[in-house]
This record gives structure tokens, C-alpha cells and sequence, in this order.
């Protein structure tokens, strides 16, 4: 049966000559200067998009069968000719491949390029272009250029302006000649109210000249030009002996102007509104007539309305234009009322809908930017248009959006122009990428070199090495450097394998395999370990691989079972029957074996004093974080080899969040909150640099953004990206805990209630659970955290213990809680209890909780090292207690400074940071 197989590009096998060039653009100087390079070349318009016939490019063909390649400028994209007849992007090749008998009876035309964007586009020999169609002579003129010809008379020299006056002197003074010469002229009331008026509102309208004679016309109305108040002063003319500003009556000049501009005005409203109701009716008759003469709404604080400044709409063309085709010119605000504005707006919708329905973006664009004033949506209809070159100039000049920008113009083939935007953008990898597409792999080679330079992140180190720079050696030392130890362990681990399967090195794979036998090779937790070796072993083909994952996993589950807790016994047994599908018991039989570990009976631990005399740990390594004296530090969390720490200033107590990895600052975000804000929720830092943070929106409250490494580097000018990469998250967040394999979530409904949900970290929810309690028994500062199905929250100075999304115990410490640590996933589930007065440890095997102790001074700590040993301290040092039965102080931390708080570093190590913005690696 015959088949249909679409002719397609894709990546060339083989190293290709370069014969036929496409040059992207419009621009024409730069086409007759590569003709000119290439005489013996035949040239075609290439169109702008299979529904714009714009020209969009050039294309360069080879005019005789030659194997040499050809040399062209920096701005054209090089192509290989497949058939003699098909250009095809250097770096692509045709698929499938035709034989010369297909070929000759499927390729019918003379010539043929596969665009990028566009696809295959024919020419005839006949729509071949020489350069001369390209210059065109200028228009002749009705004198001749070798002739000079007299200018016009210049106007003579202006020497003093007058005010045109009646030549009925007496009928300009009026009544008020009666009065001249009554009074003493430094007794005369001064008024600047009446010329003043007149100044101003038909001074503004005739500029310089109209200022001069308003001067005239105020001290015909008996202003000043001064515009002092002058002094009342009483006045002894046939009035009445009132004063004389109580006395002088206006001119009939005077009425007669002011009645005047008052009629203007009015009339030039009312031709306005007879206009814009006019454009109304025109828009639902005819549209297409009336978007000619459509009224620009513009945006912001335009939105009254731009036009000519007459009483008449002027005819524009509706076709979009950036920067409004047909130049500029005089233009004021058309005081329309709020009803026609809406009425407008509405129209201008409508039609642009209805442009973008039937196909017509350009004119969608125009009403969308020149009418509406919204360039975001003239942008989008532009992109729908394939007009991307003036869509990526919108996105650039218009919004300030450089990644839109680049994305247009590697969309439209201009390739060369969106590399530029892409480099300022540090995009180095997309440059490689458009690079290599364009034949220039030298200089691809050092954009990836680029994107690997300053790079903490493995997995995009080894895949730039694997699949750009094809360096398979390099990227397996990457990845092999990233587990167990790193916050991409499991992640590299599964890449590692990955890898060494598309090389086929099975052997390599066999061996690495049996290194994941010994435990100092396991990645923690002990669950992630599990689920990542079982999605390895699906993925392999070799049956000796397959087998050796399969020893190792069932073995690390089998030691994960002696310890885990509850809630992790059902995942294990989830990995091991996927594993073992055809055992139908090992599943019942790992969760019964790891229940009955939680009905044994314990005894009280209570912390003894140990017979040693206790060892300070020593100092491994330590570095400072960016100095600045109006900071202060609050708050330090970390995650593998990568930490976060919270400051403030404290002249505009403005926090900011700082991420680092190792002794390397990344960079800072602003949350928009204050150190005194009334929000409460906490900090979280994930695997891979990811951090959870609280943002403010102002009235409208606090919300959880996700905030990347790129975001630290390049933070946006806005949390709104940060906060919708969370938006599944549910309203009126009032704690959460992320956990290695997703998020509990404690939210307040809207009756008020609160419920406790398990989401993944892509939002996917699992579970949700209703606690019984109201949101208003709940006070401020709630503090969660979990170990598997271990839940401990706190609020106030009570704190409830949740098993199964059920509370089992109920507790009062009697003193403020400030902070709560759960104990490492692999050790008996517990929970450290920081309170002003002291440290107490509460474990689900305990009913009473055991009290620690404190270290002196106005604020205490409590932390867990990787291994379980746990830290009570405070801002003057801390102690370290271990022990099985009981617990014993084993070391202490003696700081050089005031300490503001404590984390993990790794499995034997704490980290301190100080109030001088220090941190100690203890060990």
C-alpha cells in the first residue's frame, strides 16, 4: 500500500558545502551590495510569510553545478543544494531522501527553498530579479537642477508689534471715561483677576504674539501686568464713594471677548460631540469607513481621546503602522465622557476581533495599538500575521521585552538579528543553537563554552557537554561529581545512567551499578534512592544491568524498612511491587514488617551528662556574605551545597532574600515586605536552587512565588511571573512544608475552616484532609513541618501533632513557639521545639516531651545534623547531644561572634551564620 511521507528538515549526518544563501530582511542596500559579490549567482524574492508576499528575504542560487563552496557575508545563511535545484539550510538535510528519478518527477519547478519558518517555496526561471529592477531612477522635476531658481522674498525685518484698536476711540472706554482722571493713580485698586483670565486661557491658544496683546487688553480691563493685589483704597468718584473695584464696571470689550471665547468653546464641544456620535453610527453602518476616521483612545492617561485640534475627525489609513504611517502634526485631548469612551472601546474590540477572525492582523494590529493603545495585544495579532519583525520591535521599544523579541525574530528566519538579542540576554546556549543553524559553528562552539562558564548546575553543564559540544566523557565526569552529596543527586544519578545507555556503554553501566552497592554511595533519602533506581531499570535494555538495579534497590529497601517511618513504608512497598510484580506478598509483607516496629514499647529518653568532657567541633571552611552595614541578618536555610538567606536594611526594614552555593553568592530578590510585616510565612529552599518565598501584593495579602536560580541572577521587575509558576496552590495559604516527593499545604476555606492538602510540586493534588479547627481559634506565627505522614504544626504557644490527616495529641508549651525542625527522613521521625526559654525534643513514641535545655542568652535554636545528632544552642554558642538510649552532650560550637541562626550542611557538618554576615562550616 503506497504512503504519504511529508517532506521535512532535519539535522544533517554528514559535514555539507555551502553553494546557495538565503539573506533575511528587507533591507536593499544590503541586497545589491551581496549581488554585487556574486554576479554569477541568480537572485529570487524570498515572501515574508505564505500569506504576506512582503518581500522577506533573498535568496542566493548557484547558476552552474559547481563543487566549490561559496564565500558570503556575515549576514546571509549559507545552504547546501540538494538535487541542483533544492536549498536547504547548511546544517539540515531533506527527509526523506529522494532518488534521482523522485526527485526529477516530484520537483517540477526550477528552484526550490526550504524556509525554516515557511516551508518549501518554488521559483520559475522567469521570477529571477537583476539588480537594475532594484534601483530606480527619481521622479523628474518641473526644473532643471543645472538652473539656480530666486527663492522667495523674505519677509521684511519685524521692528515692534501694536494693538489694533477702533478708531472710535471713545467707543473703546465706554461708560468708564466718565471716571478717568477722579482719582489719584496711586490710590487706584489694582486687579489683576480680569486680564489675568483673559491671559490664560487665549494667550495659551495664539502663543507670543497673543501674550503681548492680552497685556493690552488686561490694562484696558483694568488689570496689571504685575499681578499684584493692590491696596484697597476708597474712591471719591459719582458712584457712590464705593471702592474702586466695587465701582469700575467692565468694558464692553471686555464682555464682548469674554462672551466670545465662551461661544468658541461651547460650539467646538458641541462639533465634538456631533463628531464622535457621528463615528458611532459610522461604526455600526460601515465599519471599514469608519475605522478610517476612528477616534485614537490611546492608553493611560490618554484615554480621552487624540485628534486634530478642530471639531472634525481627520482620515487616517487602517493599516498598521509602527509609529503611525503619514508623519506627525498638530493634535490635543477630546474631553469625551466616561459612557462614549466605553462605547468606543467596545467597537474598537468588536472590529479587531473580527479583523483577527477573518485573517486581517495587520488591521487588528492598527486597533489594537493606535486606537486601543494596547501594543501587548497588537504584538500578539502581529505574531498570528507572521509579521515578526515588527512584532519583535513592539516587544523591544514598545514593552521592553527582549525574550518576546528574540523569539519573533528567530521565528520569522532572522536568525542573525535574534542571536543579538538573545546574547544580551546571556541566552549564550539559544545563541549556540541559532548559531550552528546559521554555519557558523566556531563561534556556536564559544556561545555553549559561555553558557557553561559561571554554571553551578550539573545537569545543564552535562547536557550542553553531551548534546552540544559532543564531549560524552566531560558530561559523565559532571554528573558523576553531583551524587550522592549534591541537591541534584538523584537527578544526576538517573542522567549518569541515562547517558551511558545512548552510547551503549552497558559495561559502564554494569559497573556503576555495582558501585551503588555500597552504601556510602546511596543517595538520601532513602525513598528518592528507591524511586530513582527503579525509573533506571525500566529505562535499561542490557539484562545484567536490569538485574544488578534490581539486587540493589530490593537491598537498600530492605535496610530503609528498619527505620522508616509509617507513612514511607507504604512507598517502599509501592517501588518493590513494581519491581517484583509477580510477588504478590512482598508488598504485605515490607508494610507488616515495618508496622510492627511502632508497637514495641520505648522507653523515655532523657538527656544525661555525658562522662567525656565534650569536644568543640572544629572550624572546615567559612566565607562572608556581601558586606553592607545598613544590613542585618535573620534567617539562614540550606539544601545541599546551596543556601538562602533572609536580610533586611534597616534604615527602610525592606527584606530581601539572598541565594548562594557554597562560598558563591548567586544573587538577591526584593519580596516587596517589611521585616514588621503582619505575614508569617515561611521560607522554603527545594532541590536544584529553588526557592518558595513569600511575596506581598499589597492589600490584596502575601503569596508563595517559585523563585529560580535564573530569577536571583536577572530578578524581574514584578513578583506576578514568580507568584503564577504557584498559582495552583490553594487560597489563603497559611503554612506549608515541602517535602522530596511534593508539598503539605495548610489552607484556610472559605467557611472558615482549616484543611490540610498533599500536592505534588507541580500541583497535582493527592490528598486533603479537615482538621476541625476555625481559622479564627488559629493565632499568628504558624509553623510547619513533616516527616512522611508525620505532621507537627504550631501556632502561638500551642502545637498539635497530625497522623494519617488526623489530630492525635494536643499540647501547651506554655511560651511562644519560634521555630520547629523535623528530624532527618532517615531517623526516627521527631520534631525540635525552639521556644524563648528552651529546646525541647517530641518524638510520636513519646508522650511527654523531653526538655533539652537551653544555651543561655535571648534566644535558643534547635537543629539536626544529617546523621541525627542534634544542636541546642543559642546566639552565644551551642551544644551537641547524640546518643540511643539516652542522650549525651558530645561537642559544642564556640563561635567568634554573635550567632543568628543555624542549618545543616551535610551529613557531619552545621552551618552558622553570625550577625556580621559570616558564615562557619562546623564539623
Amino acid at each position: 500500500m503506497p504512503v504519504s511521507l511529508p517532506l521535512r528538515m532535519i539535522p544533517a549526518t554528514a559535514p555539507r558545502v555551502p553553494r546557495a544563501g538565503f539573506l533575511p530582511g528587507s533591507d536593499i542596500a544590503a541586497w545589491l551590495e551581496e549581488m554585487a559579490r556574486h554576479a554569477g549567482m541568480k537572485f529570487f524574492i524570498v515572501p515574508g510569510s505564505s500569506e504576506d508576499l512582503e518581500p522577506g528575504g533573498l535568496l542566493l542560487m548557484p547558476a552552474t553545478v559547481s563543487s566549490a563552496p561559496a564565500q558570503f557575508g556575515p549576514r546571509v545563511q549559507p545552504a547546501a543544494v540538494e538535487h541542483g535545484c533544492v536549498a536547504v539550510p547548511l546544517p539540515m538535510q531533506l527527509d526523506p531522501q529522494l532518488a534521482p528519478e523522485e526527485a526529477r518527477r516530484l520537483l517540477q519547478y526550477d528552484y526550490y527553498f526550504f524556509h525554516p519558518s515557511i516551508g518549501l517555496i518554488a521559483f520559475e526561471e522567469s521570477d529571477a530579479i537583476q539588480p537594475e529592477v532594484l534601483v530606480v531612477p527619481p521622479l523628474p522635476r518641473s526644473t532643471s537642477w543645472m538652473h539656480a531658481v530666486h527663492g522667495r522674498t523674505p519677509l521684511p525685518e519685524l521692528l515692534h508689534i501694536t494693538l489694533a484698536l477702533s478708531e472710535d476711540v471713545s467707543g473703546l472706554f465706554g461708560e468708564a471715561s466718565e471716571d478717568i482722571g477722579s482719582s489719584d493713580p496711586k490710590d487706584l485698586q489694582r486687579d489683576s483677576g480680569k486680564g489675568a483670565w483673559v491671559k490664560d486661557t487665549l494667550g495659551n491658544a495664539i502663543g507670543t504674539f497673543g501674550s503681548w496683546i492680552m497685556s493690552g487688553i488686561s490694562k484696558l480691563g483694568g488689570g496689571s501686568d504685575a499681578g499684584g493685589d493692590g491696596k484697597n483704597a476708597d474712591s471719591s468718584s459719582g458712584s457712590g464713594g464705593k471702592t474702586g473695584h466695587e465701582g469700575k464696571q467692565r468694558s464692553p470689550l471686555w464682555n464682548k471677548l469674554q462672551s466670545w471665547s465662551a461661544e468658541q468653546l461651547a460650539k467646538l464641544q458641541r462639533q465634538r460631540e456631533g463628531a464622535v456620535q457621528r463615528l458611532l453610527n459610522m461604526l455600526e453602518s460601515d465599519p471599514d469607513k469608519g475605522l478610517r476616521y476612528a477616534l485614537p483612545l490611546g492608553g493611560g492617561e490618554r484615554g480621552r481621546g487624540i485628534a486634530p485640534p478642530s471639531g472634525r475627525l481627520s482620515e487616517r489609513n487602517p493599516t498598521f503602522g509602527f509609529g503611525m504611517r503619514g508623519g506627525g502634526g498638530a493634535a490635543d485631548f477630546w474631553n469625551v465622557s466616561a459612557d462614549t469612551q466605553w462605547k468606543l472601546r467596545q467597537k474598537y474590540l468588536d472590529l479587531a476581533n473580527r479583523e483577527l477572525a477573518v485573517g486581517n492582523f495587520d488591521r487588528a494590529a492598527y486597533i489594537f495599538a493606535h486606537l486601543l493603545g494596547d501594543w501587548h495585544a497588537a504584538a500578539g495579532a502581529l505574531v498570528r500575521g507572521k509579521r515578526f519583525q515588527e512584532a519583535a520591535k513592539i516587544y523591544e521599544e514598545k514593552l521592553q521585552n527582549k525574550h518576546l523579541a528574540a523569539k519573533c525574530l528567530e521565528d520569522g528566519g532572522l536568525l542573525a538579528e535574534a542571536v543579538l538579542l538573545y546574547a544580551d540576554l546571556e541566552r549564550h546556549e539559544k545563541c549556540g543553537d541559532l548559531l550552528r543553524l546559521l554555519g557558523r559553528e566556531h563561534d556556536a562552539v564559544e556561545a555553549f563554552r559561555r553558557a557553561l562558564s559561571g554554571s553551578s548546575d550539573r545537569l545543564h553543564d552535562a547536557r550542553i557537554l553531551y548534546e552540544k559540544l559532543n564531549q560524552p566523557g566531560l558530561a559523565l565526569a559532571v554528573l558523576a561529581s553531583g551524587w550522592p552529596g549534591s541537591a541534584q543527586a538523584r537527578a544526576c544519578l538517573e542522567t549518569h545512567f541515562e547517558y551511558l545507555h545512548r552510547l551503549g556503554a552497558h559495561d559502564d553501566a554494569l559497573a556503576l551499578a555495582m558501585r551503588l552497592d555500597e552504601t556510602r554511595n546511596h543517595i538520601h533519602p532513602p525513598l528518592e534512592m528507591a524511586r530513582a533506581l527503579h525509573i533506571i531499570r525500566e529505562k535499561q535494555t542490557d539484562p545484567r544491568v536490569r538485574e544488578r538495579l534490581s539486587s540493589v534497590n530490593i537491598t537498600a529497601i530492605g535496610y530503609a524498612l528498619r527505620s522508616c517511618a509509617p507513612g514511607d513504608a507504604h512507598a517502599f512497598a509501592e517501588v518493590l511491587q513494581k519491581m517484583e510484580a509477580s510477588d504478590l506478598l512482598l508488598r504485605r509483607d515490607a508494610i507488616r514488617y515495618a508496622e510492627s516496629r511502632f508497637h514495641e514499647p520505648r522507653a523515655v529518653i532523657k538527656p544525661q551528662s555525658s562522662t567525656k568532657a565534650p569536644v568543640s567541633l572544629t572550624k572546615v571552611q567559612q566565607w562572608s556574605l556581601p558586606k553592607d552595614e545598613d544590613v542585618e541578618w535573620h534567617r539562614f536555610h540550606t539544601s545541599g551545597d546551596s543556601w538562602l538567606v533572609r536580610g533586611a536594611h534597616r534604615r527602610s526594614v525592606q527584606e530581601f532574600w539572598m541565594l548562594g552555593t557554597r562560598d558563591t553568592t548567586v544573587g538577591k530578590l526584593t519580596p516587596c515586605t517589611s521585616r514588621h510585616s503582619t505575614s508569617h510565612l515561611q521560607a522554603h529552599l527545594l532541590r536544584g536552587s529553588t526557592a518558595w518565598l513569600p511575596f506581598s501584593r499589597g492589600e490584596q495579602g502575601t503569596f508563595y512565588g517559585c523563585a529560580r536560580l535564573e530569577d536571583f541572577r536577572h530578578p524581574p521587575t514584578s513578583p506576578e511571573p514568580l507568584i503564577s509558576r504557584l498559582g495552583w496552590m490553594p487560597p489563603a495559604v497559611i503554612a506549608m512544608c515541602p517535602t522530596p516527593d511534593g508539598v503539605w499545604i495548610l489552607h484556610a476555606r472559605e467557611q472558615g475552616t482549616i484543611d490540610l492538602s498533599h500536592s505534588t510540586l507541580e500541583g497535582k493534588l493527592r490528598r486533603t484532609y479537615a482538621l476541625g479547627i476555625s481559622q479564627g481559634e488559629m493565632p499568628e506565627g504558624v509553623h510547619m513541618v513533616t516527616h512522611g505522614e508525620h505532621i507537627w504544626i504550631s501556632a502561638g504557644s500551642a502545637m498539635v501533632y497530625v497522623a494519617q490527616g488526623k489530630i492525635v495529641a494536643e499540647m501547651d508549651l506554655q511560651a511562644p513557639i519560634h521555630r520547629l525542625v523535623a528530624s532527618p527522613h532517615t531517623h526516627t521521625p521527631g520534631v525540635l521545639v525552639s521556644t524563648s526559654a528552651e529546646v525541647k525534643l517530641i518524638t510520636p513514641r513519646v508522650v511527654e516531651e523531653i526538655t533539652l535545655g537551653s544555651r543561655g542568652g535571648n534566644q535558643n535554636f534547635g537543629a539536626f545534623f544529617g546523621d541525627g545528632r542534634i544542636l541546642v544552642g543559642s546566639e552565644r554558642g551551642a551544644k551537641i547531644l547524640a546518643g540511643v538510649a539516652d542522650l549525651k552532650e558530645i561537642g559544642s560550637i564556640d563561635p567568634l561572634g554573635l550567632i543568628v541562626d543555624y542549618a545543616p550542611w551535610s551529613v557531619d557538618s552545621m552551618a552558622v551564620l553570625d550577625a556580621g554576615g559570616m558564615v562557619r562550616i562546623y564539623r
